[in-house]
């Protein structure tokens, strides 16, 4: 539903699709600028060349993996309120949010088309992720829970 809404606006862009064993039913969607990838060895090789990650979630709770592996790469995320869900973003200023097919394809087409907003998501996302769930926040966590729990730390 989205793909064919962006391509109307940017051409021939690609979509490239990076998961283990993707299933066949996936091979449907191949062609028209929609690459399988299957599953990548360094994920800098997914990342590095990225301008945007998209994560059009419609079902899941807490945390998404996913979600925080692209803003600790620096590549700005468009997903949906599920994906956002759990993870503290914000639309617009640490990730592009979008629920409706033609909302989701004009958040792409923005983050494809804006480098100011492209820069302002992926600073804040990347920032907004380390704050969340960087080893700063870690050893914070675990300070807490080793002070809670009456241990000493040494």
């Amino acid at each position: 539903e989205v793909h064919p809404l962006v391509r109307k606006e940017l051409g021939d862009v690609e979509v490239n699709v990076y998961g283990k064993n993707p299933p066949e039913s996936l091979r449907v969607f191949e062609g028209n600028g929609v690459k399988l990838r299957g599953y990548a060895a360094d994920l800098a090789d997914v990342y590095n060349p990225a301008r945007l990650s998209i994560a059009p979630l419609r079902y899941g709770a807490g945390v998404k993996g996913k979600v925080g592996e692209s803003l600790s790469w620096g590549v700005p995320i468009v997903t949906t309120d599920i994906g956002a869900e759990g993870m503290g973003l914000e639309d617009r200023h640490t990730a592009l949010i979008a629920n409706s097919p033609e909302e989701f394809a004009r958040a792409i087409v923005d983050g494809m088309r804006d480098d100011e907003l492209w820069e302002r998501l992926a600073t804040a996302g990347e920032r907004h992720i380390q704050e969340i769930m960087g080893v700063p926040r870690l050893h914070q966590d675990l300070a807490a829970a080793f002070d809670f729990a009456g241990i000493t730390r040494v």
